[in-house]
Parts: C-alpha cells; structure tokens; sequence
C-alpha cells in the first residue's frame, strides 16, 4: 500500500508540476488566471466544509471574493484593501439580512474565515509574483510546501512511530514532521542557490526548516478545521488526495511566511 501511494503521488507530481511550473514562469495575468480558477475552487469546497459544521455561509460570498482578491492584487494594494474590506463589509450586511439566528457568530466567522483563508494567501502569491524577483520568491514558497510534504510523508510511512497530534490527525508523526524539515531545509538551500535569490546561502537551511514548520502548522490546522466539521476530505476532487483545500493545506501558510520573508529584501 505505501508504495502504491507514494506511486501515485510521483505519477501525480509528474503531470501537475510541469503545468504548475509553466505557470508560474509565464507569471502574469496566466498566473492570475490559475490563482483565480484555485480561489474558486478552493472557496467552494471551504463552503461544504463550513455547512459540515452546521454553519450557513452563503455560497455566492466565499466562491466571489477569494478570486476577487487575487484579481484585485493583481493591480495594486489599493485594490485589494479595498476588495478585503468590500469582504468585510458584505459578509456583517449578510449577517443583518439573513433575520436572527442562534448560529449567526458561527455563519460570519466561517463566511469571513473562508475568504480570508483561501483568498488572502492567494493575493499575496500574485503580489509576489509581480514584483521583479517574483518569479524566484513563488518558487520558493512552492517547492519547499510540497517538499515538506512529500518528505513527510515519506519518512513518516516508512519509519514513523510517536505521533505529533493524535487529537487531530493519526497519520503525522514526529519522524515525519522532522523529515519534512530536512527536505523543506535543503529545497530552500537548493532554491536559494539556484535561482540567486537575496537570502545569504547560510541562512537559507534555517529559512526552509521555519517554513517547514509553518507549512506543517498549515496541515494540522486544516485537520483541524475537518475534524471539527466531522469531514475527512474537503471533497473528493482528485481522487487518492481528498480536495483542493488538502493539497493546498500547508502551501497557503507557507505562501504568507514567504512573502514576509520577502518584504525584507524589497
């Protein structure tokens, strides 16, 4: 069985990593494209999460706004302030016109929550994007996500015994989260190197294991929000992984961890 899925995982990697890297390169309103079309998907499937959990987020806010945000971010900041609180704004006026209701905190803090979990990491991705070493900074924010991932994985099924948070997923180990350090530490020292981003190459180890670890708390606070809506997959979308929000669980926090890495070197 495990090398069965760590087969279809490489297989899976194969097909969608070329595409995704084209992307990438291409950058512009290609890459706002893809962003949006993820936004989209993503805030649907964080819709069926929420009504799991017994909320009433209303489906035309969280599948509008998440892509609206990277779209506005692909203007200027101005334009995704002002999309952020147009979210913020819509989402109270929801909360007034839908009548009284016991849940009404629990609906605007899934509804709010879901834009904001999904759209904000995809904006800042395209305002990294953007910028004139853009290019580098997604890459990084990428290959080290879905290095942690693959590695973690890996270690963890081959050798993995204790785990690390029983309470809200039996599958991760602390061998695994440790092996996701290591290949989120050498990815970034690899990437750094490659693609001369400013990073010294001394600090740029100690940078991918920090991200892994961000990437990591990304995973379990997914786990976390399914565990809660008594859900195991975010939906059945890509068969074998469960949904897009499971693939994308700790790439949204290592997305904004990498951008304010970047902020220093702009």
């Amino acid at each position: 069985m495990l090398q069965q899925n760590l087969f279809f995982r490489l297989l899976t990697g194969l097909v969608a990593l070329p595409s995704l890297a084209l992307v990438i390169w291409a950058g512009g309103l290609w890459f706002v494209a893809v962003a949006s079309a993820v936004a989209l998907v993503a805030g649907w499937e964080f819709h069926r999460l929420s009504r799991a959990a017994n909320a009433n987020s209303p489906l035309l806010l969280v599948l509008a706004f998440p892509p609206g945000l990277a779209v506005a971010a692909y203007f200027d900041e101005a334009a995704l302030g002002a999309a952020i609180g147009g979210a913020f704004l819509v989402s109270i006026a929801f909360l007034f016109l839908k009548g009284r209701r016991r849940s009404s905190l629990r609906d605007y803090a899934f509804t709010l929550g879901g834009i904001a979990y999904v759209g904000i990491p995809l904006a800042l991705a395209v305002m990294m994007r953007g910028a004139s070493d853009g290019l580098a900074w997604v890459t990084l924010a990428l290959a080290v996500a879905f290095a942690s991932d693959a590695s973690a994985y890996a270690v963890g099924r081959l050798i993995g015994r204790r785990l690390l948070a029983p309470s809200i997923s039996a599958g991760k180990t602390w061998e695994g989260a440790v092996g996701g350090l290591v290949g989120a530490a050498i990815t970034a020292y690899v990437v750094v190197a490659l693609m001369d981003l400013p990073l010294p190459l001394w600090l740029a180890g100690a940078v991918g294991a920090l991200l892994g670890v961000v990437g990591q708390l990304g995973d379990l606070a997914e786990s976390k929000l399914k565990r809660s809506a008594g859900i195991k997959d975010a939906s059945g979308l890509i068969p074998g992984h469960g949904g897009l929000l499971d693939r994308l669980d700790s790439v949204v926090f290592t997305l904004v961890a990498v951008y304010y890495v970047a902020l220093g070197y702009w």
